[in-house]
């Protein structure tokens, strides 16, 4: 019997093995076909390109950069950033080429490739994202594909309006007459302009300065420049299309690169690794920037505040903020990470703040900056507003026996605007004056809080509430609102207006965050929707599990009760029994 049993015991723990073999063996051909199909994205090279790109090693080629971010150095002078850096990186390591810098003016750099000094030129712009040609210094030559995108931008002192450009005849317009994309800006300029040649950017913003031309023109990446003074004011594109910044050459032994480069741009535009790289040059050129060219504003903020503080009226909405598992999201929070980092002073949100808490706090300068409030027209002591974010929405929100009163009187032919009259409707101090000449002018009772203004809804004080679409979406989505009623209202951050350093600092500020973040309200706006649908899948998952819970424990209690009955009926007859006997 014991020799069966060992021998049945090795068969299962054999047939065990195998099965763990196997699937092991498939896990790992899994693996590999995985590897593999990774592979097929690596940059590769046919014998063709290899034996080409051998006839230009041993040899030095030089990559002229004209414009101001295209290739920086850091504050210790080692490494490089910049559009052109990924470039370098892509010549140097993909392709075991040797590649020097040069860096000038454009009109420097236009002459060094015509010359042969330089054998490629970074920053020609293109419109058509497949091979192309151009030309410089009457030779033609080839491009790559544009490494990325940006916009044309007029330039004007402030108080100037843009729109004299138009109504003016003969308006002069500066331009970097070295520069290719002012070649490209001819078919769009309005002929009766008077175009002004610069020999670079900074001649031509301090003719600007000086009122010897009108506006000037400058493209995205330049922007930067502007930190220098504020007397400068950037108004609208120049195009009504964003340009391709590109890589050039003209010696004909190169346009076979220009296609290797071509093919380098396909492969990592699937993994947006090159637009990452770009996006990161541009906010490492403008943190530079703003810090050199804002030092005496840095200095005042650090000597007078340990901690940048922030906070937000109640609980917030999106997008602007919103606190989740102890960490806090937003517009906001992000605008005052950028600011500690530009400053060095470390950013501090204030939780668990009443509105007049808050309000307070802002008025005495122990909090820096505040969302939530609405610019409502009154002046308020020691506040200031930046300029709009975006644009958000006030909502109408019904109780459960507003809406059944409400629709009871549509059937009957009342309209929206004539039951609004008979609902008493609840809104916050700031955004009572904006309601002055709307349909609840005279129907709204004003609240001190948002806590205060919930309560009274929740007990029926009031039938409706006038709120802020992103609270409404994350506290009150469960109850009835009025489509037909929507005001789009600019939101915008409160600070405290101590002093005109402290206000010129934040202008900056914003200034710099739109062009080194760009879109935060959409891109936040976006997040902060999947953020509540996640939230109401997850609000719906658990009710889900304590029903199939509850079901369980039901059908348990009746299975208990029935076997309780069976029992107690048998014990019953069982009772009789004994009677009888």
């Amino acid at each position: 019997m014991n020799y069966y049993f060992r021998k049945a015991f090795a068969a299962v723990l054999l047939g065990v093995l195998l099965v763990l073999t196997g699937y092991g063996s498939g896990r790992y051909a899994q693996n590999l076909q995985l590897f593999a199909a990774e592979k097929e994205f690596l940059f590769s090279l046919t014998a063709e390109e290899e034996a080409y790109l051998q006839s230009l090693r041993g040899e030095t080629l030089t990559l002229a950069v004209a414009e101001q971010s295209a290739y920086q150095q850091d504050v210790t002078g080692k490494l490089p950033y910049g559009m052109a850096v990924p470039l370098l990186e892509f010549l140097e390591y993909e392709l075991s080429l040797e590649v020097e810098v040069y860096a000038g003016t454009w009109q420097e750099c236009r002459e060094a490739l015509s010359s042969g000094e330089a054998d490629l030129l970074f920053g020609v712009p293109v419109l058509s994202k497949e091979l192309a040609s151009f030309e410089v210094e009457g030779q033609a030559g080839w491009c790559s594909a544009p490494f990325y995108e940006e916009q044309m931008y007029l330039v004007t002192r402030k108080g100037i309006d843009a729109m004299q450009l138009y109504r003016e005849p003969e308006s002069r317009l500066g331009i970097v007459e070295a520069a290719l994309w002012s070649e490209q800006l001819q078919p769009w300029l309005v002929s009766d302009w008077e175009q002004i040649p610069f020999e670079d950017t900074e001649a031509m913003l301090s003719a600007l300065l000086r009122g010897e031309i009108l506006a000037a023109a400058l493209p995205e990446s330049e922007l930067f420049l502007l930190f220098a003074e504020e007397a400068y004011t950037v108004t609208e594109p120049l195009l009504p299309h964003t340009t391709g910044i590109a890589v050039g050459a003209i010696a004909p032994e190169l346009e076979s690169l220009m296609k290797l480069i071509d093919r380098y741009m396909a492969q990592t535009e699937e993994g947006d690794a090159l637009q990452e790289a770009v996006a990161d040059a541009k906010i490492r050129l403008w943190t530079q920037a703003f810090q050199t060219q804002n030092q005496e504003l840095l200095a005042y903020v650090r000597e007078r505040y340990a901690t940048l503080t922030y906070a937000s009226m109640s609980r917030g909405s999106v997008p602007m903020f919103w606190k989740r598992d102890g960490a806090t999201y937003g517009l906001l929070p992000e605008l005052m990470n950028v600011w500690a980092e530009l400053s060095g002073i470390p950013a501090e949100y204030v939780d668990r703040l009443d509105d007049e808490e808050a309000l307070s706090l802002l008025e005495e300068e122990e909090l820096l900056v505040l969302a939530g409030l609405t610019q409502s027209g009154e002046e308020r002591e020691n506040i200031c507003f930046s300029k709009a974010l975006g644009m958000g929405s006030l909502v109408a929100v019904l109780s459960e026996t507003e809406t059944k009163r409400m629709e009871e009187a549509l059937r009957t032919g009342s309209s929206v605007k004539e039951e609004i009259a008979y609902c008493y409707w609840g809104t916050q101090e700031d955004i009572f004056p904006l309601l002055s000449g709307t349909v609840f002018d005279g129907h709204a009772v004003v609240f001190g809080s948002e806590a205060a203004l919930f309560d009274a809804f929740s007990e029926g004080t009031v039938g409706g509430m006038l709120i802020r679409e992103g609270v409404y979406e994350q506290q009150w989505n469960e109850m009835q609102r009025l489509e037909e009623i929507a005001y789009v209202i600019p939101e915008r951050l409160a600070f405290c207006a101590s002093g005109e350093e402290l206000n010129l600092l934040f202008e900056k500020l914003l200034y710099c965050y739109e062009i080194t973040h760009p879109q935060a309200w959409e891109r936040w706006q976006a997040a902060g929707k999947a953020e509540l649908l996640a939230q109401t899948q997850a609000s719906a998952g658990k009710q889900i599990r304590l029903l199939q819970r509850g079901l369980i424990c039901g059908a348990a209690g009746v299975a208990a009760l029935l076997l309780g009955l069976l029992w107690a009926a048998g014990s019953k007859k069982e009772q009789k029994v004994k009677e009888k006997t």
